[in-house]
């Protein structure tokens, strides 16, 4: 699908992109902010970026899982405007109306959906092993 997200990159020149990441495990943790940081920086460069809002929305709790990259990712972050999303869970996706809905969790625990309108959607899908390589002696302890 690589080909297919770099045509909808260089088609847009407005609007709002939204790129997610499921809860892990995924095969690379890295994947769907690579595609936004490449996104974002052709962007930059064309001189589209200032017209168009980039969310990233994460299942997770933080940016990274590995704590020492954060800070440089927490760089581009900002370099390039984007609106970070934590412990929002891409849920549902209305091609049609182009609304992405989500699980946002809050502080305290509870859950409240969010609809969000796009231009563009990045989806990394939630990924798991095959069982024949979860439930063999390969996996880990969380089945991966």
């Amino acid at each position: 699908m690589a080909p297919y997200t770099w045509q909808l990159v260089q088609k847009l020149g407005r609007g709002t992109a939204i790129f997610t990441q499921p809860a892990m495990p995924i095969k690379c943790a890295g994947a769907p902010q690579k595609a936004m940081y490449l996104s974002c920086d052709y962007w930059l460069r064309q001189q589209h970026l200032s017209n168009i809002n980039v969310e990233f929305c994460s299942a997770g709790t933080a940016l990274f899982e590995v704590a020492d990259y954060v800070p440089a990712l927490q760089q581009y972050i900002a370099k390039y405007q984007i609106k970070l999303n934590l412990q929002t869970n891409l849920q549902a996706v209305d091609a049609a109306s182009k609304t992405a809905t989500f699980k946002h969790t809050l502080a305290d625990g509870s859950t409240e959906l969010q609809q969000k309108q796009f231009d563009m959607l990045h989806v990394t899908p939630p990924q798991v092993a095959p069982d024949v390589i979860r439930q063999s002696p390969l996996a880990d302890n969380a089945g991966c």
